[in-house]
């Protein structure tokens, strides 16, 4: 009877004991272990914050930051569509010239573009200052103009402030037709920005569109040195590691303008394109390495004694030049006004001035047409003897001396294609150096059943020279005083024989 009291005492100890155990085990967490998670949360949890914050104050920014580019862009076209004394009167309007600067208040001011009446300084004003121009024999002076759009009210609703500034940058002399028919006449005004961006916007198509490609022309095992280092080529590599820049090459660009009829209007609207292609990127192959040399290699470089050091990886050097399996690349500019004309066909549409700027960019392969600048009149109307007017315009860009070397070994492409029955004439000014040089090169024009050059009657007849004032437009937009963004551009102005 002892035996089994004894036993049932040691079996309540141990329940006992357990129970204990399960008490402590459910104690939960001290204070100590508290305040230690918090304190790894916080360590934790404030850079990830600050992460997030500051992503999306980026991300807020660069939306911002597109926006007022586009918004801009639009002032900036509107802007050159205006000749200084219309610009004069709506920065300036009726307002009081010596209040604020030169322009005083009271403008209309640009269309589509409002201010809020924050102070005295909100809406739209102007002030002129003396300015040389450089590159100009004689160094002549000119008046350099800012253009004030304070508190400009955006879409997003927020409040900024526009400067444009105009500075001379040259006196030219261009040719312009004696007597224009705004009913008959279709007329072109190139844009020099097309060409300055095409190499950057030739990067851009080609990592956008074909980098899927690139990496299956350099094939499996292929590897590029960055930075003295062999890293393989991947997509990722291809985008932000190889320095495609300088291998993306331009080939040509085409200026097309397809003249038709349609609905019982003619039309002629514009298009740009450029081609170019991917050249002599050099890269290696692996092709691999014996980890153990043969018998009667030495065991110099063993790093244990009896181990024999690998050997280096071997390596195939290559050069890579890829087009496409049917053409060059190609990438399409979006032009604002790709229509430059439109009127019924009892209008008798009968001309087309093109004033364009060379790119001189464009190199030409030896033996081969590469490398052009062309010009394509495709007339598919029965219009015949349509008469095309294409006009060389100087760049302010380059000095007399640049142009003139550039002059010399440029070389123009017209294409003229008559499929409906038309025919076209063409009168250009590609035998003048427009840099005042005293040769060029033959141009090259197919298709045309007149070919009439600058220095033709057929041409002075219809032309004069007109000298007009080139000037650079930086237009900046701010926000508190902190940039936003900027543009740039250029437009001309015409030098009144008063002025002179």
């Amino acid at each position: 009877m002892q035996t089994v009291r004894t036993e049932q005492r040691k079996m309540r100890e141990i329940r006992t004991g357990i129970c204990r155990k399960v008490q402590k085990d459910h104690r939960g967490m001290s204070l100590v272990e508290v305040i230690v998670a918090i304190t790894i949360l916080g360590i934790v949890a404030v850079p990830v914050l600050h992460s997030l914050t500051t992503a999306m104050v980026y991300n807020q920014k660069a939306r911002t930051r597109q926006e007022m580019t586009l918004t801009a862009e639009s002032i900036m076209e509107t802007f050159k569509g205006y000749d200084l004394p219309i610009l004069f009167e709506r920065f300036g309007g009726s307002g009081d010239a010596s209040k604020k600067g030169e322009g005083g208040k009271g403008g209309t001011g640009i269309e589509g573009i409002d201010f809020e009446t924050v102070d005295t300084d909100s809406g739209y004003r102007y002030k002129s200052e003396p300015f040389t121009i450089p590159y100009t024999a004689g160094a002549k002076t000119a008046k350099k103009y800012t253009f004030y759009i304070d508190d400009m009210k955006a879409d997003n609703g927020k409040l900024y402030d526009v400067t444009i500034t105009a500075e001379p940058n040259s006196i030219e002399d261009i040719m312009e037709p004696t007597q224009m028919e705004p009913t008959r006449d279709a007329v072109f005004l190139g844009n020099r920005d097309y060409d300055t961006q095409a190499h950057s916007k030739a990067v851009e198509d080609f990592l956008t569109n074909h980098k899927s490609d690139l990496l299956a022309e350099f094939g499996a095992n292929a590897y590029a040195d960055i930075g003295g280092e062999k890293q393989e080529i991947t997509a990722a590599l291809i985008e932000s590691g190889m320095s495609i820049e300088s291998y993306i090459k331009l080939d040509e660009k085409h200026l097309t303008f397809n003249i038709e009829e349609k609905d019982d209007n003619y039309e002629v609207n514009v298009e740009l394109e450029f081609t170019y292609h991917f050249a002599e990127y050099p890269y290696y192959v692996k092709k691999g390495h014996s980890s153990v040399p043969d018998e009667y290699e030495s065991m110099e470089g063993s790093t244990d004694g009896g181990t024999p050091a690998p050997k280096p990886d071997e390596w195939e050097s290559k050069s890579l030049t890829w087009n496409n399996s049917t053409n060059a690349f190609a990438y399409s500019v979006t032009l604002p006004d790709a229509q430059i004309y439109k009127n019924p066909v009892e209008a008798k549409l009968g001309r087309l001035f093109i004033y364009y700027y060379p790119n001189y960019n464009l190199k030409p392969e030896p033996g081969t047409d590469s490398g052009v600048d062309k010009i394509i009149i495709n007339n598919k109307t029965n219009i015949t003897k349509f008469q095309c007017y294409i006009l060389k315009q100087r760049t302010d860009a380059l000095s007399n001396n640049s142009l003139k070397t550039k002059e010399n070994g440029y070389k123009a492409y017209v294409e003229i294609k008559n499929p409906s029955g038309g025919s076209c004439e063409v009168f250009h000014n590609f035998k003048d150096n427009i840099g005042g040089g005293s040769s060029t090169t033959e141009p090259s024009i197919t298709g045309a059943v007149g070919d009439y050059s600058y220095a033709t009657p057929q041409l002075t007849t219809r032309f004069e020279k007109q000298e007009v004032l080139s000037y650079k437009l930086t237009l900046d937009v701010k926000q508190e005083g902190r940039p936003i963004t900027t543009i740039v551009s250029t437009m001309n102005e015409k030098i009144k024989k008063s002025e002179e």
